[in-house]
């Protein structure tokens, strides 16, 4: 007796839906013969590797499947080319796998030549939308129910849309349909910022509701407290707002003399239906100032155009202009907010452009930054500066009228620390198009005002050869976010290096026409975290280079570390080994730099 041992094996799965009506026309192109109708059957198997035989099980002599599963409505019948017999036509599908077991799948298709106008449900409720489309000779079908904020039953989409050409009677209207909100889990956002919190409970769909306390030990703007808590399920677009109560930081424990408001005074313009973070700071007796945005009274002297809340953003809601105030310690500080209506059916992009300083000039002092911010429905530029690879970027320039080839704002470099720095500019119409434009400078020279610097050595260990050295230093030239806050960094490093570009791209080799090499500058910027001068490095790769060496121009005096080969080409220009080449004896030169 013989035993044959078979592995379990599974059926196929037909996964396509059948076509309920077809629409048998003349095709509107020469050479104008009938149109040949198709439906692509589709299927997988649990079982991996089996493989897939297609056949028909039933269908009329005019109807055809090919090797792949593809069905072919035959439009014309006889040696005549007539047209076919067509109607109502019953369609059995027959998938079998390698083993035999097979799934079958049987529909009925009219084959007409009457078409039919797809009308237009969604919105509707389903018991009148499914009225509508068999009122139109087709085939309503509930394609899938999702979570919504519409009541339930409400139809949300439907395939064809209506109006879709080419659809025959019979076919089948396929609608995704409303199953009402569903409960969502109330995130835990205690200790978050109020800018993250806000972020998660309106992903859920969720709206939010803020109030500030003072707080000695709770950083300003720290989330404090929420209600209701956590892991309460509610319902979205029905519940109530989270609440939300918010550090304002320590109580004020000197007199206050003006209130900043910022941005402002103004005028700053935005778009209806979008938002504008405040920021208020109070400026005490003695000089000294304080964050108090938080903790100051907010109001907006025209509600229905902005309003605001207690953390000091404001909603563009109409056209129209208001003052936002902000009020501490018996003191008002002011900004001015225009809204504009939305410029519907504006879809091109405004002009923007920056014409000087050029991409990679370098600069010493302040400049006027010059270019073109226009559009016929305009609304505002912004220019901003940032470290190069950077995204925090400083606003140093808005206007709310065009500029054509004009000056934008000022570049001041006598307040940052040499390095490579980002212009960008950025237009904005009434139609919600933003069109940038950036250029990138290096910063160099030594005129600094109100330079500062402070170093605390936090680890000393002296060791042999390489000694360790800890320290925390401030640089006021310095606007990034250090190890400290901002302009405060831990030197562990002994060198930066900051690139303008993706290092090694666009490096041609080629020769003018005059013979000389044709060369491909690149910067990169250097400077110790000392807080000393920056300097910078420019490099060209030279065709006509030895092997191993490549030119560098050196912005300051720089010596090349013991066992660096430096080959003095002048005062600016060196030209250094290259450091992955081996020495005769077969060690490695080292770069110390």
């Amino acid at each position: 007796m013989f035993v044959a041992i078979k592995p379990a094996n599974l059926p196929p799965v037909i996964t396509s839906t059948p076509p309920t009506g077809l629409l048998q026309r003349f095709n509107p192109t020469p050479p104008g013969g009938l149109h040949t109708n198709y439906y692509q059957v589709t299927a997988f198997d649990p079982d991996a590797g089996d493989t897939l035989t297609w056949s028909l099980a039933t269908a009329p002599f005019y109807v055809t499947m090919d090797a792949g599963g593809l069905i072919r409505f035959e439009p014309t019948c006889g040696s005549f080319g007539n047209p076919c017999t067509w109607g109502w036509t019953f369609v059995i599908v027959r998938v079998t796998d390698a083993f035999g077991a097979f799934a079958e799948q049987s529909f009925l298709v009219n084959l007409t030549t009457t078409g039919a106008t797809v009308p237009n449900v969604v919105g509707q409720l389903l018991p009148d939308a499914n009225a509508a489309v068999a009122a139109a000779g087709l085939d309503p079908q509930v394609l899938q129910e999702v979570a919504d904020a519409s009541p339930a039953g409400t139809v949300l989409a439907q395939d064809p849309a209506a109006g879709a050409p080419d659809v025959a009677q019979g076919a089948a209207v396929f609608l995704t349909v409303s199953k009402g909100s569903q409960p969502v889990a109330v995130p835990f956002v205690v200790g978050m910022t109020i800018a993250q919190a806000n972020a998660a409970i309106g992903a859920l769909g969720l709206t939010t509701s803020v109030s500030t306390v003072f707080s000695p030990t709770v950083p300003a703007g720290d989330v404090m407290a929420q209600s209701p808590d956590f892991g309460t399920m509610l319902l979205p677009g029905l519940a109530p707002p989270v609440e939300l109560t918010v550090s304002a930081g320590a109580p004020l424990a000197k007199p206050v003399a003006q209130v900043v408001v910022e941005p402002g005074p103004g005028p700053l313009t935005r778009l209806a239906g979008e938002s504008q973070a405040f920021k208020a700071t109070a400026v005490f007796d003695d000089g000294t100032s304080a964050n108090v945005t938080f903790a100051a009274t907010w109001q907006s002297t025209a509600p229905a155009v902005a309003s605001i809340d207690a953390t000091g953003v404001a909603f563009a809601k109409t056209a129209g202009a208001a003052t936002v105030s902000a009020t501490i310690g018996g003191k008002t500080g002011q900004a001015s907010l225009a809204v504009s209506a939305l410029a519907p059916g504006d879809a091109t992009p405004p002009t923007a452009a920056i014409d000087a300083p050029a991409d990679g000039a370098s600069v010493n002092g302040p400049v006027d930054v010059t270019g073109t911010a226009t559009d016929p429905n305009f609304l505002r530029y912004e220019l901003a500066f940032a470290l190069a690879g950077d995204d925090a970027w400083t606003v140093i320039g808005e206007g709310t009228s065009p500029v054509a080839a004009g000056v934008l704002g000022t570049f001041d470099p006598t307040v940052l620390v040499n390095d490579l720095y980002t212009l960008r500019l950025r237009v904005f119409d009434r139609g919600e198009n933003v069109t940038e434009a950036t250029s990138t400078v290096q910063v160099e020279g030594q005129r600094k005002v109100g330079l500062f610097t402070l170093t605390f050595i936090d680890l000393q260990v002296p060791m042999a050869g390489l000694p360790i050295t800890v320290s925390r230093t401030y640089d006021s030239r310095d606007k990034g976010m250090g190890e400290f806050g901002v302009g405060w960094r831990l030197s562990l490093q002994t060198l930066r290096l900051r690139a303008n570009r993706v290092l090694g791209t666009g490096w041609l080799r080629g020769v003018r026409a005059d013979g000389e090499p044709r060369r491909d500058r690149g910067a990169q910027s250097q400077r110790d975290v000392a807080g000393r001068a920056g300097r910078d490095f420019r490099h060209d790769r030279l065709a006509d280079l030895q092997p191993g060496l490549a030119r560098l121009h050196i912005g300051h005096g720089i010596r090349a570390a013991p066992g660096y080969a430096r080959d003095a080409r002048g005062p600016r220009e060196s030209r250094l080994a290259d450091p992955r080449r081996r020495r005769g004896d077969g060690t490695r030169r080292r770069c110390d730099a």
